[in-house]
Order: C-alpha cells, then structure tokens, then sequence
C-alpha cells in the first residue's frame, strides 16, 4: 500500500515538474504563420545557399500571402597578416536585410538588418584548395546562423499586423 501510494506520488511529481518544458532547437511559432504562404524575392551574394536554406523553413508558397525580400552582401577581409605578407586567417561578413511585407495589405510587418561575421584558417600549402572548402563551410554555417535569427525575431512579432501603411 506504502509502495503504491510511492510510486503514484512519484509519477505525479515527474509529470508536473516536466509541464512546462520548452526545448531548444524548438521551431518558431510564428514561423508556422508564414510557412507556405511566402513567396521569396532574393538579391545579392550567395543567394543560392540563402534560397535552399530558407525553402527548408518556409516551404514553396500555396498561396502569396506575404513577400519576404531578402538583400545580401558578403564581405571577405583578411584579419590576420603574417610578415611575409600572406594572409592567415580571413574573416566573412554577411549583412543581410530582411523584409517581411503583407501583399493583401500592402504593408510592412517586420524590417530587419542582421551581420554575422565568422572566420576561418588558411589552409594552403602552395594551393588553395583547403583554404577554398573552409571558406564554403563558413559561408554555409554563417548563412545558416543569420537566418535563423531572422526566424527566430518572428517570435516577437504578435499578430503580423503592419507596421506601417504604404
């Protein structure tokens, strides 16, 4: 009896104390919103990765509800010199500018500017073939993470009213 009464307390216990879980990698809500309702406009560096990476998350459009307008530019800088004058280390600047705009109500939701800046080694030893696969890769996940926070801001919209008449 003991032991039943144990085991239902301990149940209860686990049960309520797990209620409010919010995981990590959780998918936006608001990004539901907007899934298969978007159609994409795309300008700029790189919009190849941005298209494929955006199509995961939003899906092709149904129905144009929304237009998101995206604008990139990539910038490579080098950021460590070494005294023979070769370059080391290189750094990648993404500034990419995000619109999202209602076409039914022809009006701006949300207007944002995101840079992400990562870097990467240079791995050449008379060829640049590693130096050009790391650059790839840090291309890919510095895309990657500027998105994201983009989908990520769509939490803190309410409603998608505009913000601004045209």
């Amino acid at each position: 009896m003991i032991k039943k009464k144990f085991i239902i307390l301990f149940i209860c216990l686990f049960v309520f104390s797990c209620s409010d879980l919010e995981f990590v990698y959780k998918k936006p809500k608001d990004l539901e919103n907007i899934s298969s309702r978007t159609k994409l406009s795309l300008v700029g560096d790189d919009i190849d990765k941005i298209n494929n990476y955006v199509q995961t998350k939003i899906k092709k459009p149904i129905r144009n509800v929304f237009l998101l307008s995206i604008k990139s530019k990539k910038k490579i800088e080098a950021s460590v010199i070494e005294k023979d004058a070769t370059a080391s280390k290189f750094s990648i600047e993404y500034n990419i500018n995000y619109s999202l705009k209602n076409i039914l109500e022809n009006c701006l939701i949300l207007e944002k500017d995101i840079i992400t800046i990562n870097s990467y080694d240079s791995k050449s030893e008379g060829y640049s073939f590693g130096t050009d696969v790391a650059e790839e890769e840090v291309s890919s996940i510095t895309i990657k993470s500027n998105i994201d926070e983009f989908f990520n801001n769509l939490d803190f919209i309410n409603d998608f009213t505009c913000k601004n008449e045209n």
